[in-house]
């Protein structure tokens, strides 16, 4: 496309030269506008091939970009999968030290049960003594008065 674009420029220069030298007819009117038309399309067509490599090196610049974009959300990815795993680590081992706790403070309070268990166990044995002993001192002071009454 670029090697047609100047040939037709070299011819054009070229026919120019020629026209300007001659008389200017009818027919070199139309050869003159002809010319213009040519110079026009040719500009044209040099813009078009102008944008389309613009655009080209554009989708380049672009993808390159994008490349790079993806290199860094991947690159953050990894970041992040790796905090992730740190932070996984650790609520494991915050896991692990709560289930500690809780299986010593289950053995605390089944410690501490049996012990109050104990306690009430022996108290109630002492209550049962105590009533053993308040309920025959009872029964005895009733017989004492029992029998002095009987004898008076």
């Amino acid at each position: 496309m670029k090697e047609w674009i100047a040939e037709s420029g070299a011819n054009l220069g070229a026919g120019a030269v020629e026209s300007a030298d001659s008389e200017k007819s009818e027919g070199s009117k139309i050869e003159d506008e002809a010319l213009a038309l040519r110079r026009r399309e040719l500009d044209l067509v040099e813009r078009v091939v102008r944008v389309e490599d613009e655009l080209k090196n554009l989708r380049e610049v672009m993808e390159e970009r994008f490349q790079k974009v993806d290199e860094r959300f991947e690159a953050q990815r990894e970041l992040m999968d790796e905090r992730f795993g740190r932070m996984d680590d650790r609520f494991s081992k915050m896991d692990e030290r709560f289930e500690a706790q809780r299986e010593l403070m289950d053995k605390r309070f089944e410690a501490q049960r049996e012990l109050m268990n104990e306690r009430f166990d022996h108290m109630e044995k002492r209550t049962s003594f105590s009533q053993w002993i308040i309920g025959i001192g009872f029964t005895a002071i009733g017989l004492l008065i029992l029998v002095l009454n009987y004898f008076r």
